[in-house]
C-alpha cells in the first residue's frame, strides 16, 4: 500500500465552502480596540483599557504644594503613592468644579503608574480601527503629543489619549523633582 492509497480524497467543492467560510469569519472580525471613556472638562477622552489599573474616587487626593500645574496630588494605592495629574491643566482646558462623578483613572505604561483626574467615567467601548482618525492637524504640537487619535461616538467627538506620553512627562517630572532635593 503506497502512501498515495491511505491519504484521503478531498472534494474540491468541499474545500472551496471551507475557504470561503473561514474568509468571511476573518473579514467580518473587525480588529480594534477597546477603550474606557471618560470626560474632562466639556470634552470625551478614553484610553485603552489595558493601560488601565483601576477608577477610584478623587476624594482620595491629597494636594502637593509646588508641584507644576498639572499635578493635581498624590493618592494613596494600596500602600504606594502615586501623582495624579490633571488633564486640564495639561492640556489647556476650561477648569470645572470637582463633583460626586470626579475619579482618579490610574493608569501604567511599562511599570509607571499615575492617576488622571476625570470629570466623568462613562463607559467601555469596542472601536474598530477603521473609525480612528488621527488627531486633528488644528491642535497645537504640545497637546497633540498626548494624543493617539479620536473617533465619534453618538454625534460626540471622543479622543484617544496617549498613555505612554503622559506618563513619560509626568515620570520625567518627579525625577527632576527628586534630583533637585538631593
Amino acid at each position: 500500500m503506497s502512501i498515495e492509497d491511505t491519504t484521503e480524497s478531498h472534494d474540491p467543492a468541499i474545500l472551496s465552502e471551507d475557504i470561503d467560510f473561514y474568509e468571511k469569519a476573518y473579514k467580518t472580525k473587525e480588529v480594534g480596540i477597546q477603550v474606557v471613556c471618560f470626560r474632562i472638562s466639556n470634552e470625551w477622552y478614553a484610553a485603552e483599557i489595558h493601560k488601565i489599573i483601576e477608577v477610584i474616587p478623587a476624594s482620595q487626593l491629597t494636594i502637593l504644594p509646588g508641584a507644576p500645574a498639572y499635578i493635581a496630588g498624590i493618592t494613596n494605592l494600596r500602600g504606594e503613592i502615586i501623582s495624579v495629574t490633571d488633564p486640564k491643566n495639561l492640556f489647556g482646558l476650561e477648569w470645572v468644579p470637582h463633583s460626586g462623578k470626579t475619579r482618579i483613572v490610574v493608569i501604567s505604561e511599562k511599570k509607571v503608574e499615575t492617576g488622571l483626574l476625570v470629570d466623568e467615567v462613562s463607559q467601555v467601548l469596542d472601536v474598530a480601527n477603521h473609525q480612528i482618525d488621527p488627531p486633528l492637524s488644528t491642535l497645537s504640537t504640545e497637546r497633540a503629543h498626548y494624543l493617539k487619535g479620536e473617533f465619534m461616538r453618538q454625534g460626540q467627538l471622543v479622543t484617544i489619549l496617549d498613555i505612554e506620553n503622559i506618563i513619560t512627562k509626568t515620570k520625567y517630572q518627579h525625577e527632576d523633582k527628586s534630583s533637585a532635593i538631593r
